[in-house]
């Protein structure tokens, strides 16, 4: 997105948004790469894996009100963007963010299969072929889920 030698550039630039796919979409829509997103992972051999799950979660939640106006606020908005309109596009771009589930979890290998049509593929083939197995998985999510808040 944005990096610190934009900032020393001589052309002007600007922050947009996706666009929408036409005029009766809702809102814009921003999809978070699973592929390139940080993520923390924690030994199976601890012994109080809650503990560190509740610690985790308590530096996340507190990054919220510490980092991300840090971040965001002071270095993006006031250090890269040089308008205010970019500053108003980076706005709606961090309230649209979403996450593409079927490309965290991987349901029945549809993201691989898929990937493959850029290759030559047949759409409708290969999503027949691997529809029913990730069908199952999506169910097995949602069942664990659902047994996690029993």
């Amino acid at each position: 997105m944005l990096t610190p030698q934009m900032r020393n550039m001589d052309v002007d630039f600007g922050i947009l948004p996706m666009p929408k796919y036409d005029e009766n979409q809702d809102r814009y829509y921003h999809i978070v790469s699973v592929w390139n997103a940080p993520l923390m992972s924690v030994s199976s051999m601890i012994d109080s894996p809650e503990k560190i799950g509740y610690i985790l979660e308590l530096m996340a939640a507190k990054s919220v009100d510490t980092l991300t106006p840090a971040f965001y606020d002071t270095q993006l908005k006031h250090k890269l963007l040089r308008d205010d309109e970019s500053e108003e596009m980076l706005d709606i771009i961090l309230s649209s963010i979403t996450f593409d589930l079927g490309a965290a979890y991987e349901f029945g290998g549809l993201v691989r299969d898929i990937i493959a049509i850029g290759r030559g593929a047949n759409f409708a083939s290969t999503y027949e072929k691997s529809e029913p197995a990730a069908q199952r998985d999506i169910e097995k999510l949602i069942e664990a889920l659902n047994g996690s808040y029993n």
